[in-house]
């Protein structure tokens, strides 16, 4: 392989009758190198990509159910229910009997 100096693109010198005698894997319908590539994508991939698609649609219209629980936290925050010994003691406990800390 050789890269065109002027333009950057790669080209391959290899002639279609030296692939086809030295990789017996390559069809015999092997497109000459001036014809243009050509990619099919099975029906099984289309009908994948549709349930993608469709699957992210409806995650899209699930409503945050955590924003109600920030919403009640800030809450509490506010009115300083977090700053009671009893809270701050059963935030403790947990965070030592969890191994977390």
């Amino acid at each position: 392989m050789t890269v065109d100096k002027t333009s950057g693109i790669a080209h391959n010198l290899v002639k279609l009758d030296e692939i086809k005698k030295t990789d017996h894997s390559v069809s015999k319908e092997v497109q000459s190198p001036d014809e243009r590539d050509k990619v099919e994508i099975s029906q099984e991939a289309k009908a994948l990509q549709e349930t993608l698609r469709e699957l992210r649609t409806e995650i899209g219209k699930i409503p945050d159910v955590r924003t109600a629980k920030i919403k009640n936290v800030k809450v509490h925050i506010e009115n300083g229910i977090y700053d009671q010994r009893a809270v701050i003691k059963e935030t403790a406990r947990y965070l030592k009997e969890s191994g977390i800390l």
